[in-house]
């Protein structure tokens, strides 16, 4: 069944470019540019890009389709969605970026800049049990995998279901346990440069990664945007 399963997306953007006037006129529905006048200016403008990068979704992979992703707005970062092949987002920030998180089954993201982390040892000993603190000097990379830890426990913090749980593969790698007899839990990671998205859910087979640029939103949804050819 899983097989079946349109893959998942993970799209990392960078808030901080303003949005034009004629885009937000456009694009952006009066309650949700009234709600985010009501959040911190940093959280408002991640809050109002990420609206539009859901937007723009289908632009990119549904164009001759005439559907719209609809967000099923409860103004919170998991959301609901309508009208595409996606029926679930989940959405994190950190300092500029947002981070969003598309799926058919229910999926959470964290997004962990490794700067965030630089009293990793000290912080481990406080959080994780001895079973964890051995998986993470047993790592090439202890502070890697400290970010995942730290990562996939917010990821499952999240998602709020008692029925699964965080342990070690035999092959010495996180995986999540869980009851759901014909859809294995997964974890997934991306790591770039100084920041790691991971993404936790059922079937998580193919993920997609996407470093987002304003301008290919943008493009997407006036319906200008080519891709760049590869010579």
């Amino acid at each position: 069944m899983s097989a079946l399963l349109p893959p998942s997306i993970i799209y990392v953007a960078d808030y901080k470019v303003p949005i034009p006037e004629d885009i937000s006129h456009k694009y952006l529905t009066l309650d949700v540019v009234e709600y985010s006048e009501l959040l911190p200016e940093e959280e408002s403008k991640a809050f109002l890009w990420s609206r539009l990068i859901l937007q723009s979704v289908t632009q990119q992979f549904q164009p001759s389709m005439g559907r719209t992703l609809k967000v099923v707005e409860n103004y919170t970062n998991s959301l609901t969605l309508e009208g595409g092949f996606y029926n679930y987002c989940s959405i994190d920030i950190r300092e500029k970026y947002v981070a969003l998180a598309l799926s058919i089954l229910p999926i959470n993201i964290c997004l962990t800049l490794f700067k965030d982390t630089h009293f990793w040892e000290e912080l481990s000993t406080v959080r994780f049990p001895p079973f964890f603190l051995n998986w993470i000097e047993r790592q090439p990379d202890p502070r890697l995998a400290f970010s995942q830890l730290w990562a996939a426990k917010i990821c499952l913090f999240k998602r709020n279901d008692p029925t699964i749980r965080l342990t070690i593969s035999p092959e010495d790698t996180l995986m999540v346990e869980g009851s759901c007899a014909s859809l294995h839990e997964s974890l997934s990671f991306w790591q770039v440069d100084n920041w790691l998205a991971t993404v936790q859910g059922p079937a998580l087979n193919s993920v997609l990664t996407e470093i987002r640029t304003p301008e290919k939103t943008i493009g997407l949804l006036k319906g200008t945007y080519v891709e760049a050819s590869i010579e």
